[in-house]
């Protein structure tokens, strides 16, 4: 794999399953057929997604310039946050997702550069956690950032609805992003938990998604969502944990046809 075929995989992986998850028929989220609400729209999605992926070739674009792991990756999520608005209404949208594939893609790199990507699932998310450990303070500040724009965010959408919203306000300290997500009023997060743990709940759903190829992604994840959502309560949450899935089908998977 060259370097210009990693960048192609990141992006077209990253943009097309924050765009396509949203399309099963899931029982209290955005589908093809309802908005679950006025900040959730199909259409933002779609958009949020293909904002979102500049700033992010731009950390593999610097990973690979390196050739190591730059002294702070986690303004690239910040940016790309940053970004995601334009164009579009809503709110954050795709914070989370930003957030919990922004480790992943960084491991992909590292990977690539030591000449052991593609591979197995647990070896990619062994490298997520010795990437996480090598993050820096300059990574907290920037996560801080992140959680800060989010807030605001979603604050200016749901005063543009007329609307009120509990935010969760944490401060970020520490050496690395591991020490950092287990700040009060975020270490109980999704994002928190398996960033830190290694994405436990992530990797089940996607061997429940790679255990069948039968339907394409887009049915198997209705399924899937089912069977996940009483364990992790919210629909948003679990979304998520599909968005992740549905990145790993199209990077670790690239033949397969997951749109039949």
């Amino acid at each position: 794999m060259t370097d210009d075929d990693l960048k192609e995989d990141v992006v077209r992986a990253f943009i097309l399953a924050i765009s396509l998850e949203p399309f099963a028929d899931k029982p209290g989220c955005t589908t093809r057929y309802v908005d679950s609400s006025p900040g959730t729209k199909l259409e933002y999605f779609i958009v949020g997604a293909t904002n979102s992926a500049w700033p992010l070739l731009s950390l593999v674009n610097r990973v690979l310039h390196e050739r190591a792991q730059p002294d702070c990756v986690f303004d690239a999520a910040y940016l790309a946050q940053l970004a995601s608005p334009r164009n579009r209404g809503g709110g954050k949208l795709n914070y989370a997702q930003i957030l919990m594939l922004l480790p992943i893609i960084l491991a992909q790199c590292l990977l690539h550069l030591e000449g052991r990507w593609p591979c197995e699932i647990s070896e990619l998310f062994l490298r997520v956690s010795q990437a996480m450990r090598a993050t820096t303070r300059l990574d907290v500040g920037q996560l801080q950032k992140l959680v800060d724009l989010s807030t605001k965010l979603s604050e200016a959408h749901h005063g543009r609805l007329g609307t009120e919203r509990r935010q969760l306000r944490p401060h970020f300290s520490g050496e690395n992003i591991l020490e950092a997500v287990k700040a009060e009023e975020f270490s109980h997060t999704m994002m928190a938990t398996e960033i830190s743990d290694g994405y436990p709940v992530c990797q089940r759903v996607y061997a429940a998604l790679s255990s069948t190829n039968e339907g394409g992604l887009i049915r198997k994840s209705e399924a899937v969502y089912k069977d996940f959502l009483p364990e992790l309560k919210r629909p948003d949450i679990t979304a998520d944990c599909l968005v992740v899935a549905f990145y790993l089908m199209l990077v670790l998977d690239k033949r397969a046809v997951h749109f039949p």
